[in-house]
């Protein structure tokens, strides 16, 4: 049973936090306009995304960003729609780019992946075989995450992607990741081998049977590693999409769920109409409908479907201007679109510059000894891919990033400049909530619970002068004599495990990492100054005057600091889930 935290003046904790969220529930419904003007411009510019992710996009910006947004705006400067218009279109750009590998077929590189792959008959053959499947050996060799996941998927009518990723704490990108595994080494455990290309079944044999890295897979059969990638990332989203809709035949008999189909069913008739204009005209008339059905239900496509998406940006941005109630821009709005593009490129550009050129080669070797501190749950090729497509959106040229230090060691380690900086960020988030918002109740009933310490202390010291620092004690007792809140360990591994999009005990590492770094850098962390609480740990008070998010103060904040107290340096723990 839950704890039940009381403040007798004003309810229970979860009450508060659900009354904190009315003015954002009217931001929501306000900015809907907004939202979807990005999402068309974000098409026009060649980051088209179906609309169930584009409403998690939304839905995830409000979750992370909006009280770091509230906190900011200055309406003297400015309407609250531009500053989410700007603030949106920066967040939902880089998680586009993240996902762009499941969002549509991928782009074969040579005659290798062009060959045909398997039939849907063959993966239907397999998958429909849903007893034999979730009883099999085959899936309890899987890792005790993949088959909650899997078995979750395949036997529930109501735990679609968006459900089951914020149950276990997931983005749906790794979500996805882990059900591509899991039905990836089913199919070929099964053996459908004549149903694959016999370069293909090769490769996914060394992948999802030997469970060879890419790298290792490439060697073996003298291929490059993106080919490999190719080949596993295509039949994966294969995969997938046929899982997809073995699921919805069976949502279709089994779900009572009443959901107006004729809405959707429209909807995805428009999206895959290019050039029916008449169509924009019926959406345009529909648009609230239309959008509150996309915010309550998933509506599905096939990589099929999403390839006729990709190859029609226009198309989509117009669909989703139409979705919008065709909102203009108002004159602050077509001031940051005109900017965007450029000021998206130089921020990335920066934090890469930042991390590379400032923070790391002013560590102790201690500190950038990657293969020592991150043990557990790398993955190279995830991060090798975020890598890949900001140097393709930058347009860098290879002796640009040659000359960037770090870079190889990193990649090598399963890390990348953003990811560093993202673990860094996402600390600095949690704490601005937690002292900032009454209380934050989202996720598992464990995490829940391991809350009440903190509840209790968060309200205290609110209770007798305010709240303006939380403490971080990744390792060891709490400093005697020190009253300021400690935020629980599984809460910062669970918040940089999921903005991250990273394992538990990588992220585990990663907040050993920037703890340590913190003792060596008083202004880390974005609106707050950081003081030292043991060797160990951290204290992180807001700091005065409020945040300054400049790309110029990045290069400040970013320069370590020596305040004569070296990390211990050892091996960061491992975390086990």
């Amino acid at each position: 049973m839950k704890p039940k935290v009381v403040d007798t003046a004003r309810g229970t904790a979860k009450e508060r936090f659900n009354t904190s969220q009315i003015h954002l529930k009217k931001v929501y419904v306000d900015c809907q306009p907004v939202f979807f003007n990005v999402l068309a411009k974000l098409s026009r510019d060649g980051f088209a995304t179906p609309p169930s992710d584009a409403f998690d996009h939304i839905n995830e910006f409000l979750v992370s960003e909006w009280p770091g947004i509230a906190e900011r705006f200055d309406a003297t400067k400015g309407t609250i729609k531009a500053y989410v218009y700007g603030a949106f279109l920066r967040f939902a750009r880089r998680r586009i780019a993240r996902q762009k590998r499941w969002s549509h077929s991928l782009v074969s590189v040579n005659d290798l992946v062009r060959m045909q792959g398997p039939s849907q008959e063959a993966i239907e053959s397999a998958i429909e075989q849903e007893d034999e499947v979730l009883t099999s050996d085959f899936l309890k060799q899987l890792p005790k995450l993949h088959q909650a996941i899997f078995t979750e998927y395949v036997q529930s009518a109501n735990a679609d992607e968006r459900t089951l990723a914020k149950a276990y704490g997931l983005t749906r990108y790794r979500l996805r990741e882990l059900l591509v595994e899991s039905i990836g080494r089913i199919s070929v455990a099964f053996g459908q081998q004549d149903q694959f290309p016999a370069d293909h079944w090769a490769v996914l044999h060394s992948l999802w049977s030997d469970l060879l890295t890419p790298a290792e897979t490439a060697a073996k059969f003298g291929l490059s590693t993106d080919v490999v990638r190719e080949i596993r990332d295509r039949h994966g989203t294969r995969l997938l999409a046929n899982l997809r809709k073995l699921r919805t035949r069976k949502r279709s008999t089994n779900w009572n769920h009443t959901m107006d189909t004729s809405t959707a069913g429209f909807l995805k008739h428009v999206f895959l109409s290019p050039g029916e204009e008449v169509l924009l005209d019926q959406l345009h008339d529909r648009y609230r409908e239309v959008s509150q059905l996309l915010s309550l239900e998933e509506v599905t496509f096939t990589d099929q479907e999403l390839k006729v998406l990709q190859d029609n940006p226009q198309w989509v941005a117009k669909v989703y201007g139409a979705i919008s109630g065709d909102s203009p821009l108002s004159p602050e709005e077509q001031e940051v679109d005109d900017a965007i593009g450029i000021a998206s490129a130089e921020d990335d550009s920066a934090i890469v510059d930042a991390i590379l050129n400032y923070l790391l080669p002013n560590l102790p070797d201690s500190l950038t000894n990657w293969s020592t501190r991150f043990v557990d749950g790398a993955d190279t090729d995830r991060a090798k891919d975020e890598w890949d497509d900001f140097v393709g959106e930058a347009s860098l040229s290879e002796s640009k990033t040659n000359a960037w230090p770090f870079v190889g060691d990193l990649l090598a380690n399963g890390l990348n400049p953003f990811m560093l900086f993202e673990s860094i960020h996402s600390i600095a988030q949690l704490a601005e909530r937690l002292i900032k918002v009454p209380i934050d109740f989202k996720g598992s009933s464990d995490v829940e619970i391991s809350f009440a310490t903190l509840v209790d202390s968060l309200l205290e010291q609110r209770e007798h002068g305010g709240l303006r620092e939380v403490q971080i004690q990744v390792k060891g007792e709490s400093i005697p004599g020190v009253t300021s809140p400690v935020i629980p360990t599984d809460l910062l591994v669970r918040e940089i495990s999921q903005y991250v999009g990273c394992s538990a005990g990588f992220a585990h590492s990663l907040l050993n990492w920037v703890i340590d770094c913190a003792q060596l850098t008083p202004r880390l962390f974005l609106g707050f100054e950081t003081e030292i609480a043991g060797q160990n740990g951290v204290r992180l008070r807001l700091e005065e005057g409020g945040k300054n998010d400049s790309v110029q103060d990045l290069y400040v904040r970013l320069t370590p600091q020596p305040r004569g107290v070296e990390p211990a340096g050892e091996p960061a723990v491992v975390f086990t889930d």
